[in-house]
């Protein structure tokens, strides 16, 4: 199952230089607009000038409330959620893996295969080219793949394409589960 969903570049797609290795998460936004709009969205540039104004730009990168906001200003319904827990030891000021991660994960997984069917997209946190050591980035899931009614993986938009377009690119489940960073934006489509 797969959306057709439009797809820009942060490289080819934005013009100041000093934006092209930062504007992954408003690529996807822009994607995520004309998608659910069924019609052009701002420019990327001019979305990254909004975003700027709201302070959405942080040092670790854009802010998730920020992209959902701009969402909202553009009349597209969009929220932010947190798949993440810990177990917290107060006694010791300590913090270990929960025993809810793995239900959470599962949940998850299961959350974005029901949104996507339903037509909405997920913007995911994951390290750049899913690797150990990537820097913070994010793509756009678009679909999915089963296989015998399990999920086998997502089709996804990266914005990161300096060359070819990297347009329903796929990630199998376990890497998917290994290097995703538990935050996700999900954009409705009324």
């Amino acid at each position: 199952m797969k959306l057709d969903v439009p797809y820009y570049s942060q490289f080819k797609d934005v013009t100041d230089p000093e934006w092209r290795l930062k504007a992954c998460t408003i690529a996807n936004l822009k994607m995520a607009l004309e998608y659910a709009l069924g019609a052009p969205a701002p420019s990327i540039d001019e979305l990254i000038k909004e975003g700027l104004l709201i302070r959405g730009y942080g040092p670790h990168g854009w802010i998730h409330d920020a992209i959902v906001n701009l969402a909202h200003n553009h009349g597209v319904p969009a929220y932010r959620e947190e798949f993440r827990s810990v177990a917290v030891d107060t006694a010791r000021s300590e913090f270990s893996r929960s025993k809810y991660e793995d239900s959470l994960l599962s949940y998850s997984l299961e959350k974005f295969r029901k949104k996507l069917s339903a037509g909405a997209l997920v913007i995911a946190s994951t390290p750049r080219n899913w690797a150990p050591d990537g820097n913070f980035h994010t793509t756009l899931l678009v679909g999915y793949k089963e296989k015998n009614g399990a999920l086998s993986g997502f089709y996804y938009h990266d914005p990161d394409a300096p060359n070819e377009p990297k347009k329903d690119q796929f990630v199998d489940v376990e890497t998917f589960k290994e290097y995703w960073r538990r935050l996700a934006i999900f954009f409705e489509k009324e």
